[in-house]
């Protein structure tokens, strides 16, 4: 793959994963952005939904493993596997909207000023996913920096631990965004519920191994910032530094 095919191949993976995450937000708006015939009993439609997401964590999680990513970067150029690992994200995100079967069953419903504050919440998910993925580097988020970097002759950048703005805060934000996403809705379905639940599942899981993995990058300076940030819900109140 030259140089710049492989630019031209992440940025078609960019932008099919601006696509999924509209897709996303029109779904969990309960805008009908997919025609598809949906009419199965309770039973089959909770199989479904939840092999979905079991499909989309299970790929999402063996990819993101550093001993996958050492035998894929023998079948593929290590400047695109991040944007591979984008692409298979985006498809099955994708799949998920597309083939989704609903459970109409409302669980909560709100209005008013309630539902106004709801609904703030969770476009302020939105947008705390979005400024996520641009503190640490939205074209290393993405899978664009290392084609475009190799395209121009310049080096990889060194894996530098920082905790900018949100990371200050707590240390998964995009994360929380994303919870965000998934509950803050001012008129909760069954079927919404249960993506949001098995979704949080998957993220908790997933979380769980990054953080191990974040420990064996950076050692102890990670775990001294496990110490003082927490991990998804900010701290109401100071805690102590020690030095």
């Amino acid at each position: 793959m030259t140089r710049l095919l492989a630019l031209i191949y992440a940025l078609a993976c960019y932008a099919l994963f601006g696509c999924a995450f509209l897709l996303l937000i029109a779904f969990q708006l309960g805008i009908p952005a997919l025609p598809v015939s949906k009419s199965l009993s309770i039973g089959p439609s909770v199989a479904i939904n939840i092999a979905l997401i079991t499909a989309f964590g299970l790929t999402h999680s063996i990819m993101a493993r550093d001993g996958f990513k050492r035998v894929w970067t023998r079948i593929i150029s290590p400047t695109v596997e991040r944007a591979t690992y984008v692409l298979q994200s985006s498809v099955f995100l994708i799949a998920i909207v597309w083939f989704w079967q609903p459970l109409p069953t409302v669980v909560w419903t709100t209005d008013g000023v309630i539902a106004l504050f709801i609904g703030g919440l969770f476009w302020a998910g939105v947008a705390i996913v979005l400024l996520s993925t641009f503190l640490l580097g939205h074209l290393e988020f993405v899978g664009i920096a290392a084609p475009l970097n190799k395209l121009r002759g310049v080096a990889e950048p060194q894996d530098v631990f920082r905790t900018p703005m949100l990371y200050s805060v707590v240390r998964h934000p995009l994360q929380l965004g994303l919870l965000l996403v998934f509950f803050a809705l001012p008129v909760m379905t069954a079927g919404h519920l249960l993506f949001a639940g098995l979704m949080t599942i998957y993220m908790m899981i997933g979380l769980h191994f990054e953080e191990r993995a974040l420990v064996r990058r950076f050692g102890e300076t990670y775990r001294t910032y496990q110490s003082h940030v927490p991990m998804l819900i900010p701290r109401l109140w100071p805690t102590r530094r020690r030095a």
